[in-house]
């Protein structure tokens, strides 16, 4: 039976983390596991992208906004067909 030559991510994902617990080179590792340089360095990418995108969504949060002086007679009141009403103060 012939080897399929494309991987998925839950297959590579482990074999990157371990790399990098490895302490060898790139190319070292690759050719130990028979991977393909291009392609694992390829995965390697996309592991690094994941977890940089990890961390900033972790590190994204809500700042809290207080009006000190809203003036609500003032208002943008936009109507939609369905009667819902958005009021927006100025």
């Amino acid at each position: 039976m012939a080897r399929r030559k494309t991987k998925t991510a839950s297959e590579m994902f482990p074999l990157v983390a371990e790399f990098k617990r490895s302490g060898m080179t790139q190319q070292a590792f690759s050719e130990k596991k028979q991977i393909a340089y291009g392609m694992f360095l390829y995965w390697l990418k996309k592991y690094n992208d994941s977890k940089q995108l990890k961390r900033q969504v972790k590190a994204a949060h809500f700042t809290e906004v207080k009006v000190t002086s809203a003036q609500p007679e003032r208002m943008i009141i936009i109507k939609y067909g369905s009667g819902t009403e958005v009021r927006i103060p100025v």
